[in-house]
């Protein structure tokens, strides 16, 4: 059997779900506002790191490819960098996700430079922009798709102060590639073998969550 993943709902349907957990962030963080949680530029010095975990999908877009195909599953991401100035970060952003279902094991991982943009100093909405790589894999014993393409990544969140460096932060990421080759791996038997299944591939992938992040 060839490995691939299921069909599911479209990606419309996840965003909507991304906007209405949006809107509930916004009514949320709004009367903190007021009561000193936005991060103050200061807080922004020097090195910085963070780790985020959440839910997240991905969909593939294929001549040969049932439809979209995702779903949600477990996703997170490790990044780090340096301040450049009061409104602007700059780093290296490495994404995961993966979700396991009859049997099929997919994962999705990202690695990027990006630049974090924040347009109000004084407070702690940032917009993120960047480039970078992703790789995708389907695995159904000894069969898997694979794939490797360039990425453009792009996102946003709030930081929510918990003290004068570290502060929590809500998040929304979303990653959509270049068109590529998309491949069937076989390992059966000992052996190695890999075989051309599309040439115009695409990914669109879609993080939303939690993280911690220090300055």
């Amino acid at each position: 059997m060839v490995a691939a993943p299921l069909s599911t709902n479209s990606p419309a349907e996840f965003l909507a779900a991304v906007v209405i957990w949006l809107v509930a962030f916004i009514l949320l963080v709004s009367p903190l506002q007021g009561q000193g949680f936005g991060p103050p530029a200061a807080s922004r010095q020097g090195f910085w790191a963070g780790l985020g975990l959440g839910q997240g999908g991905t969909w593939l877009r294929c001549e040969v490819c049932d439809g979209d195909r995702s779903e949600g599953g477990l996703t997170g991401y490790a990044r780090a960098g340096t301040t450049v100035s009061d409104r602007l970060l700059v780093g290296a952003d490495l994404t995961y996700w993966r979700r396991n279902e009859e049997e099929v094991l997919e994962q999705a991982t990202g690695f990027a430079g990006a630049a974090y943009w924040y347009p109000n100093p004084r407070h702690g909405y940032y917009l993120k922009f960047g480039l970078g790589y992703s790789w995708y894999r389907a695995a159904e014993d000894e069969i898997a798709l694979t794939s490797g393409l360039l990425t453009a990544v792009s996102g946003a969140g709030y930081e929510m102060r918990v003290n004068p460096r570290v502060s929590l932060v809500p998040f929304v990421n979303l990653s959509i590639t270049s068109k590529g080759k998309l491949l069937r791996e076989d390992t059966r038997n000992g052996g190695f073998s890999a075989t051309r299944v599309a040439d115009d591939l695409s990914q669109l992938s879609v993080q939303v969550g939690f993280g911690i992040t220090r300055h």
